[in-house]
Order: C-alpha cells, then structure tokens, then sequence
C-alpha cells in the first residue's frame, strides 16, 4: 500500500456530526483512528460498523470530565502510527463537525506525492448563518488548519496549553498552504456561536491560550460574507439537517 492515509479525530458528543463526517471521507482515505473523550451522548457506539474504523480509544478519566486537548491529539497521533500498515504513513485530522471542499479530496493523494515530508495547510472557512457561505472580514479571513502531514518514529509534542494548539509535532518539517477550504458547520446557527464564546470564556476566562479573546465569536461589526463558489463546494448531502 503506497501513501497509506489514516484519518484522526478527538470526539466528545459528537453523536450528531460523527457518522457524517465518516461518510463524507469513508472513500479517500484508508483508516480511521478515533478518540473518544467520555461522550455521554453515545456518540461512537455505531461507527464500528465501518471496517474503516480501525480503532476507537475510550478516552475515560478519573472523576469529573476535564478539557485536555494536547494529550488526546497526542495519543489517537501516536495509536494511528502503531495501526499503520506502511512505514511512512500519513495522518489527516479533522473534526466532526467540519467538511473539506470536494477538490481537496479528489486531489489527495496527489497533494502527498507532491508534497512529500511536508505538512499540508489549508483555509479554514467558518459558515455563517447558512449552509452556502462563509464569514471573510478581517481575522475572519486569515483563519487556517495544517491537518494533513506524515507521521515519524520520534513525535514530540510539548505545548504548553491545552486548547488552541496544533495537531503537527515539533519534529516535521515544512509546511505549505494549499488554496483549498476546509468548512465548519458548527458556527452556522447564532446560538452555536454564543455556545462556543461562552465555552472558550469558561476555559481559558484570562485569555492565556488566546490574546483576542473570544467575544469576537459572536461579534458581527463590519460583517461580510462569502458565498461558496461552485469550484469551491463541499458535500452538503453528509450535512445533518440540523444545520439546514
């Protein structure tokens, strides 16, 4: 198996975007490893079905449910290298609640044989109020994800923070941005918004992790908004209709 490409995700009450987001990238790629962060909504018990899915890490704690980013990504990186049937296999991260443009997947593979030891970074277009657009004024605009890279013998992750850090290890080496979109259906609805601010508020309430802050989730001064280009679309049929 050449560019074997194993998918990685961290879930926690995911139960209504997983299976989803299984099927919108079930065909490009060859495993899914997932982590689940003590779901209480039974969020992983179907997706064993797939014969994808490789490996589903139960992710329970001691006592009260903590918030720990960092140490989840590190773990389901370092279970999809133990599960890999390549020597060099690559990793593709993503959440539930997020869906890549269809072109990217098209061209995946031929993005890792152009790009080899590199990590791969792309546009992260957050939806606003519907299904077709997304938010482009100011740091709107300027958002990315590196979300596709290949995995190595050493992996060292050694953030500080819990939150708001990247899925890539100390250890790799470039990266290059790609002109593709990656979309989230999770900031289409105002109350989602105001959900997510008031989350981020409660972790992080001296903004250690994020100078800005995070009132800017639902702050809509000087908004503009972009719709999705046909070039540009996604798969809007693995949508849950809850978004629509």
């Amino acid at each position: 198996m050449n560019d074997e490409i194993i998918c990685i995700m961290c879930v926690h009450n995911e139960k209504l975007n997983l299976i989803p987001c299984i099927k919108h990238l079930y065909k490009y790629v060859d495993k899914f490893v997932i982590y689940d962060d003590e779901s209480t909504d039974g969020s992983t018990e179907e997706i064993k079905k797939f014969k994808k899915v490789v490996d589903v890490i139960d992710g329970k704690q001691k006592g009260k449910h903590k918030w720990r980013e960092r140490y989840n990504r590190e773990t389901v990186i370092r279970r999809a290298k133990e599960l890999a049937d390549t020597e060099n296999p690559w990793v593709l991260c993503v959440d539930p609640d997020e869906r890549f443009e269809k072109a990217f997947l098209r061209n995946l593979r031929k993005i890792i044989k152009e790009n080899p030891n590199k990590s791969i970074q792309v546009h992260f277009r957050e939806l606003w109020d519907n299904t077709n657009q997304y938010r482009s004024d100011g740091i709107w605009d300027q958002k990315s994800k590196i979300l596709l890279f290949p995995l190595a013998d050493q992996m060292t992750f050694n953030y500080e923070h819990e939150h708001h850090i990247p899925w890539v290890y100390r250890e790799l080496g470039d990266f290059v941005k790609l002109d593709y979109n990656l979309y989230h259906l999770k900031m289409i609805k105002p109350q989602d918004r105001e959900d997510r601010k008031n989350l981020y508020n409660r972790l992080d309430p001296n903004k250690e992790m994020q100078p800005i802050g995070y009132d800017y989730l639902v702050d809509e001064t000087n908004i503009q908004i972009t719709k999705i280009p046909f070039k540009k679309r996604y798969s809007l049929r693995t949508v849950p209709k809850y978004y629509k």
